[in-house]
């Protein structure tokens, strides 16, 4: 990647966590009533969190699991205490499946 293509994609990183939502909602998968970051306003619409792209805030659970916030990817699960370092990996992921479509904030 050249260092123009990486400031693009800083670029690109900032404008999507911009679509952070704080939301509170039925999580299908596990049965449950959780807090979770959406972004790109795909919660809207939906019944459960996880038809959105999302990152889980752990709560009180945070000491057992070893962090704050937990997203699953595909099969690749991340838990960690550093929301960025979170967002960065739901980031790669919209990219590289083409969500993110200009550098006009379209996703």
């Amino acid at each position: 990647m050249t260092h123009k293509e990486d400031a693009y994609s800083q670029e690109f990183f900032k404008e999507f966590q911009a679509t952070r939502k704080k939301v509170r909602g039925k999580h299908d998968s596990w049965n449950c009533v959780m807090d979770a970051y959406t972004y790109l306003n795909t919660f809207e619409g939906v019944d459960y969190i996880d038809h959105a792209l999302h990152i889980n805030l752990t709560g009180d659970e945070a000491d057992t699991l070893g962090g704050k916030y937990y997203v699953m990817i595909e099969r690749s699960e991340w838990i960690s205490d550093d929301l960025e370092e979170l967002e960065y990996e739901l980031f790669k992921f919209i990219s590289d499946e083409g969500y993110y479509i200009s550098k006009a904030g379209k996703f």
